[in-house]
């Protein structure tokens, strides 16, 4: 099933998932599974169904909830996703990965000062990979203007990937407005 997803056979993956529910029509993870297959194959009404069937069957796993979330705002559903990881954090607070996720739909609706400070949260779980405090960088530096705090964010990153070509450029545009 997660081999299948890998390699990009989301239907194989579907139907190994519809397969374990014939015989485990409870199985959370089989539910969940099916939920994202379904969304990956653009099947976003009978996707919706199966996350919430998931969802009821272990609703206290902030795990699910950050995928669901990620997948509704692919869906352009980001009021629904805001509310969705904020579940997860609710769920499990030292969750860096689910703020990661809500900076993401806050910064997609142009609430720049929430994103950068759910991103600011992940960033201290260690949660952030270069390209999402790459985010934040340019939170700070295009969306609000605060060109200090986005070179201080740009040099950090530099110090943990020297060689990145999009830090580098856009660290000296921050510089330069200094």
């Amino acid at each position: 099933m997660f081999l299948a997803e890998k390699i990009g056979d989301y239907e194989q993956a579907l139907a190994i998932s519809l397969k374990i529910l014939d015989t485990h029509p409870d199985d959370w993870n089989a539910l969940f599974f099916a939920a994202r297959m379904y969304h990956r194959t653009g099947r976003e009404e009978t996707a919706h169904k199966y996350y919430k069937l998931a969802l009821a069957r272990a609703p206290r796993n902030a795990e699910f909830y950050d995928n669901y979330g990620a997948d509704l705002s692919d869906m352009n559903l980001e009021k629904e996703a805001v509310t969705a990881f904020q579940t997860a954090i609710s769920i499990e607070p030292n969750r860096g990965t689910s703020y990661y996720g809500l900076g993401v739909v806050l910064d997609h609706l142009g609430r720049y000062q929430e994103a950068a400070a759910q991103y600011e949260v992940a960033l201290r779980f260690g949660s952030l990979d270069v390209e999402g405090q790459l985010n934040l960088c340019a939170v700070y530096h295009l969306r609000l203007l605060d060109f200090q705090r986005a070179v201080s964010c740009y040099q950090d990153l530099l110090r943990r990937d020297p060689h990145n070509g999009i830090a580098q450029t856009f660290l000296g545009r921050a510089q330069s407005n200094l």
